[in-house]
């Protein structure tokens, strides 16, 4: 009996050490957590009390970038529309082809009718 009793004690000693050890790991993995969520939320914080003012900034900074490349825009379309009206007058030779090829599409196109 007293045997018995021996290795009952044995047993819940055993079992309250692995308990604790359980315990002990779990409160760990707790405090881990717990730290990990609190630096995150400090981290979050400070970045978007950072942020807010290069937001602003880069924000103006977009504005004038977007300012210049309007602006790069419209030159290039007038550049474009200029070239355009220098290209578009045909010398008087390139008239003269222009007219015949237009003369022989249409002469192959609407072929007189033969009856």
């Amino acid at each position: 009996m007293h045997d018995d009793l021996i290795d009952e004690t044995a047993v819940t000693r055993r079992c309250n050490n692995e308990m604790n050890i359980t315990l002990k790991r779990a409160g760990l993995i707790l405090l881990i957590i717990a730290g990990f969520a609190g630096s995150t939320a400090t981290l979050a914080q400070s970045r978007h009390d950072r942020s807010s003012g290069y937001f602003e900034q880069d924000g103006r900074q977009q504005r004038q970038n977007d300012r210049r490349d309007a602006d790069r825009r419209r030159d290039d379309r007038n550049e474009y529309r200029q070239q355009q009206r220098r290209d578009d007058r045909l010398s008087p030779d390139e008239r003269r082809t222009l007219r015949q090829q237009i003369d022989e599409a249409g002469r192959d196109i609407y072929a007189p009718r033969r009856r």
